[in-house]
């Protein structure tokens, strides 16, 4: 696995699997209280609100998914 404490790659994580991210951000997390290096830590802290916020995004994401369905039932053809 890569080291976390690097930027990471917007095109990286949208492509990445929702449980991998999921890890991927508890490792993170993980790592940032174990870090003593202020640099490394700032670079995990940053690399956590990529993550983090990747997920949100998804979940919007998938919330707006669900009420357009819901709303456009006429138009799926879903009850």
């Amino acid at each position: 696995m890569r080291d976390k404490s690097f930027p990471m790659n917007s095109d990286e994580l949208s492509t990445m699997d929702e449980s991998t991210l999921r890890n991927l951000y508890s490792s993170i997390k993980r790592s940032i209280s174990r870090s003593r290096d202020a640099t490394r830590r700032r670079n995990l802290e940053l690399n956590a609100c990529y993550v983090y916020r990747e997920i949100e995004v998804r979940e919007l994401r998938r919330n707006a998914h669900i009420e357009w369905l819901n709303s456009n039932a006429d138009f799926t053809g879903a009850v």
